[in-house]
């Protein structure tokens, strides 16, 4: 007999989903562009209309020098030296002059004015200004982050401006008098990303339900609606998210296509996979997925369609990357450096290390330990019982993993790539509730049932805690505003002041007045230099403090330390900062 929530399932999921809207929806306003920000970065002579068109103006000129795509810049090494001279391992970015600074601290003022915490946001904001509908303008400059993404999300913003929730104007320099309107940009992104996890829990929760059953559908998408990464990446504004929801639609038309035989289905997982990639461009591992299950839908019954008519319905996601992304034939070249830049950055490699690197750091932080215990567990249930709907699972995950772990490459260990892989999450998640509950649940029902409910209560627990640090992030109360409350009352005017970057950035520095003091960006071979030209104190994001030249710790003793109580692998809410002084014994 079939249960009453068994015949409709959705008033039990909406249940489940409800304390992880709630959980997106808590803190989503941190690290924005505030007035109090403003307040403590500009001198009161600064805060002048005449002072933001300085600002903007050498944005403007920032820009163009790189030519207006960052990312590409990168790729092509056209970055380097673009703040600072390479060969000067002292470089002065400020003096305590007032009023008056240079172009590098001109670029540190308006990222303080203009953007929030998590610096990659401001790459969608930059995108979408490119936009004009009146002068038929759609080229958003780069590519990176797709237009299957971009534009959307522009549409969010313009809906937002109709409803009255924000003011779009052309002119930036409203937004440097006005930080409330650009962070109602931020907000508006952030709840795009918000609904597209729950999105995601949706289709992970009908793929779990067409493999097993109810129950496990029902406990994978109360456990991947929880988890830290997705908790994390709800709160910015980031293509992540809903790659993972396009990425995720085209599993589970795969799936049913390769169940089924439907046209249809291929057609439509086809159209999904060319929208993912358009809007983030390592969703191609995709591929491999899709046409592991058509070789899959093959194996497990008699052939009934041609191969040409799976490369047919192949072009058809070639023409959505297009129809989205119009612009990547006549900007090849910036396309080809920006996928060099990341390839720069990740290093792709599928070798023993990486892979063994990839399941113990961002598996594990992006699940939480204790669901990716039961993940591991779970797959290998899956591999020894084998049983039909258990080869599906492992078809439509075993690629997937493969091909993410080799784009994760030499950065394995570094958590946040966790973001490259969150639809693989929901299926870890699934194959986590399918092993407890057809593997343990048979032989142990109370002690399954337990370790569900412990499953999920840490990690209700886990996103409570990763939810008291976002609101932390706020003006008066993060670690940020904390470290420029004391620099200011301790640290005299004039003074000098070392950075790890080239200029100021939101997610390394605190909001002080810069131009009170004189700021030293340290690079290079600083080794052997005299004690004279190191900076009286040195301040840093204490996350990536082990990192830094240890020429800096022997010089220095910990002055203050302000600490996070739990550590964010994801993002920069409320980061730890240190302050360092000089040590007069050395």
């Amino acid at each position: 007999m079939t249960s009453a929530s068994e015949a409709n399932p959705w008033p039990s999921l909406v249940a489940v989903l409800a304390p992880a809207l709630c959980s997106y929806l808590v803190g989503w306003g941190w690290g924005l562009p505030s007035a109090e920000r403003t307040a403590r970065v500009l001198l009161p002579e600064q805060r002048s209309i005449d002072f933001f068109r300085e600002l903007e103006a050498n944005r403007r000129a920032h820009y163009e020098r790189l030519g207006h795509n960052l990312q590409a810049a990168f790729g092509s090494g056209r970055w380097s030296g673009a703040l600072v001279d390479p060969s000067d391992s002292f470089q002065a970015v400020c003096h305590a002059a007032g009023p008056a600074v240079n172009p590098v601290l001109m670029h540190g003022f308006s990222s303080f004015l203009l953007r929030s915490v998590e610096q990659d946001e401001q790459f969608v904001l930059n995108a979408i200004s490119r936009i004009n509908p009146k002068r038929l303008e759609f080229d958003t400059r780069q590519s990176l982050y797709g237009g299957a993404y971009i534009y959307p999300m522009a549409g969010a913003l313009a809906l937002a401006h109709v409803l009255g929730a924000l003011r779009l104007v052309p002119d930036p320099l409203f937004y440097y008098q006005n930080a409330e309107q650009i962070a109602a940009m931020y907000r508006v992104g952030r709840l795009f990303s918000a609904l597209c996890a729950l999105g995601c829990s949706v289709l992970v929760y009908l793929i779990a339900r067409r493999l097993y059953d109810g129950r496990v559908a029902w406990w994978t998408a109360a456990l991947f609606s929880l988890c830290p990464a997705v908790n994390a990446f709800s709160h910015v504004m980031k293509p992540h998210l809903p790659a993972a929801l396009l990425s995720l639609g085209c599993a589970f038309y795969c799936l049913r296509a390769a169940q089924e035989g439907r046209d249809g289905d291929w057609l439509k997982a086809n159209v999904l996979f060319g929208l993912a990639v358009g809007s983030v461009k390592y969703t191609w591992v995709l591929i491999a997925p899709m046409w592991a299950l058509f070789l899959a839908a093959h194996h497990f019954r008699p052939p009934s369609r041609a191969l040409l008519r799976m490369l047919a319905f192949n072009a058809a996601s070639v023409a959505v990357f297009f129809v989205f992304n119009p612009y990547v034939p006549f900007a090849w070249r910036d396309f080809l450096d920006e996928m060099r830049g990341m390839a720069r950055w990740y290093e792709p490699t599928l070798s023993p290390v990486a892979l063994a690197q990839f399941f113990w750091s961002p598996l594990r932080y992006g699940l939480s330990t204790g669901l990716w215990a039961a993940a591991m567990g779970g797959l290998a249930w899956a591999l020894y019982r084998r049983s039909r709907q258990d080869k599906w699972a492992l078809w439509l995950l075993a690629p997937w993993l493969l091909g993410a772990a080799y784009l994760v490459g030499t950065s394995g260990p570094n958590a946040v790539s966790a973001r490259m892989f969150l639809g693989g999450l929901a299926l870890l998640s699934m194959l986590a509730a399918a092993g407890l509950v057809e593997g343990l649940g048979r032989l142990m029902p109370r002690a399954a049932r337990c370790g569900l409910a412990a499953l999920w209560l840490g990690e209700l627990a886990l996103a409570g805690a990763y939810d008291a640090n976002f609101l932390m992030d706020s003006p008066g109360k993060s670690n940020s505003f904390s470290a420029a409350e004391w620099i200011e009352r301790e640290i005299p005017a004039g003074r000098s002041i070392g950075m790890s970057s080239p200029a100021p950035m939101l997610d390394r520095f605190p909001p002080i007045p810069f131009s009170r003091y004189e700021l030293v960006f340290l690079q290079g071979d600083i080794k052997g230099q005299p004690d004279g030209v190191f900076p009286d104190h040195f301040v840093n994001n204490a996350s990536w403090h082990e990192g830094v030249d240890p020429e800096i710790k022997r010089r220095y003793r910990t002055e203050r330390n302000f600490s996070s109580f739990i550590r964010d692998h994801f993002t920069s809410a409320n980061f730890p900062i240190v302050i360092l002084s000089k040590d007069k014994r050395k």
